[in-house]
């Protein structure tokens, strides 16, 4: 069976995209919701768009039943876009959705009925066949320390933060920096190194074996 998920597009002077697909651009060049949605249709993986101009919805059916899935959280009213790695163009979320496996950034607004609210930006990974899971946290201007959280899918055998003394333990507080981070899977003999940026925008991140 299909699946349905619906997705709000951002409209903004910096979110146009310049959609290389000519006979798609062709048929929505007139509005700058048709550059965008015409290049999300382009996707791999995207079986169908419908495009709601009165309301800028953009519904999108997925065949793949392959495609990883996404959901964002964040415990203050907040604003969550997504956009893939290779263009500007953003897509504002309200609901879990499905789109094809890739990297993308993801930015939340902290919603507030007077003065600016906190923002948060980061990249996130999705390999095929997983349901994954980002939860936003606003962190106040003076903090200068963060939880560090390396979750593993399936759970390592061991974690290790190569660049400092100390044992990892999930959630072990550090000063906001670049870490080494050695992951090592029961009954793989290659070790996953990778870095990571411990600060305001992102203290959890996901490693998929």
């Amino acid at each position: 069976m299909h699946k349905i998920f619906i997705l709000l597009l951002a409209l903004s002077c910096q979110a146009v995209y310049a959609s290389p697909f000519g006979s798609l651009k062709e048929k929505a060049k007139e509005s700058v919701f048709g550059e965008i949605a015409s290049w999300f249709a382009s996707l791999p993986g995207i079986k169908y768009l419908e495009n709601k101009i009165d309301s800028n919805k953009v519904r999108i059916i997925t065949s793949d039943s392959n495609s990883p899935t996404l959901s964002i959280t964040a415990k203050e009213e907040s604003e969550l876009f997504i956009r893939p790695i290779n263009s500007n163009a953003s897509l504002l979320i309200y609901d879990k959705l499905s789109i094809p496996a890739g990297s993308y950034f993801i930015h939340a607004s902290q919603v507030k009925k007077k003065g600016k609210g906190q923002t948060v930006s980061r990249r996130i990974n999705l390999p095929n066949g997983v349901n994954h899971h980002e939860q936003i946290v606003y962190w106040k201007d003076h903090i200068k320390q963060y939880p560090l959280l390396i979750d593993t899918h399936p759970q390592a055998q061991r974690i290790r933060v190569m660049n400092i003394k100390a044992k990892y333990s999930h959630g072990m507080m550090l000063d906001s920096g670049r870490y080494d981070i050695e992951v090592l899977f029961k009954g793989d003999k290659k070790r996953h190194r990778f870095y990571v940026n411990l600060d305001q925008n992102q203290q959890t991140f996901s490693v998929y074996h």
